[in-house]
């Protein structure tokens, strides 16, 4: 099947929920591409903590964590579908909020 979308770590299909017959989007990461990542990241800590100890003018380690951080993060699919629940909560609950204000001319 040719994907919806696709991306660096992942592809997204539609599918159907087999209890209620709801079409849905469903986004698959790349076989190995995970792994792959966290050890790229962990290659990267190993060669700035080389670079840190002879120059430690050149110490961006702290930078490099919260990038790992940051990057190891968007390889949870899980944590990124309560993040989108939780942001379409709110922007239905701002939504709501707009429509309730109205203005006298």
């Amino acid at each position: 099947e040719t994907p919806l979308a696709a991306a660096s770590i992942a592809q997204v299909h539609t599918a159907v929920i087999r209890a209620n017959g709801q079409k849905i989007a469903l986004k698959v990461q790349h076989r190995g591409v995970a792994d792959l990542i966290r050890q790229d990241l962990d290659n990267a800590a190993y060669l700035l903590d080389c670079i840190a100890e002879e120059r430690p003018d050149l110490d961006f380690r702290s930078i490099l964590n919260e990038w790992c951080f940051e990057t190891r993060s968007e390889l949870d699919f899980i944590k990124e579908a309560q993040s989108t629940e939780e942001v379409g909560g709110y922007l239905a609950q701002a939504a709501a909020k707009r429509k309730r204000q109205h203005y006298d001319p």
